[in-house]
């Protein structure tokens, strides 16, 4: 087949093309066409299957560096390349609460003078007007979606992953009420820690076992004391209040004169 190359074909493009958007490229001729005709469409020299004089691209990317161009009735525009522009907000890698963060708007384009950022937290625009958010101290409650907007552009959100040790440990059992010898216990240990905790469970001064919960089947009052949960992370480690687990023991009659003993001792 061969091409002629005419001035007067080319590839439209949008005025303003952002990171997102669904766009339509239009191949425009300098000539009326009595009917419609077959489009072709490259992509970096490679055929695509669009047949029509538009192209749509949907959603394109900050990272869509390809050239595109037209061809029909043996002419061929030449190459255009999308300028996609795009907003990010820049966030530090690893986030500690206590930390002095700075989220950072960036653009993909130079700026004549400086114009007036919004910032957004949950939808929500925030007070910020640079290009910065400071969040001095980031605590865990700042773990939220941001996003910046300039020049009629928005990013996209991302969320603030923030890290710190255990909070609000707490121990709770199962079933509640007076705890029989024989019976089977449960202990299950909360706690909020990022990234997640690991439990560990003390008895006294001794180790018993690890998990969020530990349990004691066909319990003895040798299992009574003191139980405690250990929570940790990288970041730190915290202890439950106490819990004390009293084991009651269960009677039984010996019948010579008929005497009371607990079951624990005769086994």
């Amino acid at each position: 087949v061969c091409f002629l190359w005419f001035s007067d074909l080319q590839v439209e493009v949008p005025e303003r093309v952002i990171e997102g958007d669904e766009v339509t490229l239009t191949c425009k001729t300098s000539f009326s066409l009595s009917y419609r005709p077959t489009f072709t469409w490259y992509r970096n020299g490679h055929y695509l299957s669009s047949r029509t004089d538009q192209l749509h691209l949907q959603p394109v990317s900050s990272d869509n560096k390809d050239r595109y161009r037209c061809a029909v009735l043996g002419l061929r525009s030449p190459e255009v390349t999308l300028n996609v522009r795009y907003l990010q907000v820049e966030v530090p890698e690893r986030v500690i609460e206590g930390d002095e963060v700075t989220l950072t708007c960036k653009t993909s384009f130079s700026l004549s003078y400086r114009p007036k950022f919004t910032w957004y937290r949950n939808g929500h625009p925030l007070s910020s007007n640079t290009d910065q958010l400071h969040l001095q101290p980031v605590s865990r409650e700042d773990a939220d979606r941001y996003r910046c907007a300039v020049l009629g552009l928005r990013s996209p959100e991302v969320t603030l992953n923030v890290r710190y040790g255990p909070k609000s440990v707490s121990v709770s059992i199962s079933p509640s009420g007076e705890i029989v010898e024989g019976r089977s216990v449960t202990l299950t240990c909360s706690s909020d820690g990022n990234p997640p905790v690991e439990y560990n469970w003390i008895k006294g001064t001794s180790s018993v076992g690890k998990g969020e919960t530990y349990t004691m089947k066909e319990i003895s009052s040798v299992d009574s004391g003191e139980y405690k949960c250990r929570s940790s992370n990288e970041h730190g480690e915290k202890l439950s209040e106490a819990l004390t687990l009293n084991v009651l023991c269960e009677f039984v009659f010996i019948c010579s004169s008929c005497s009371l003993f607990c079951r624990n001792y005769l086994l």
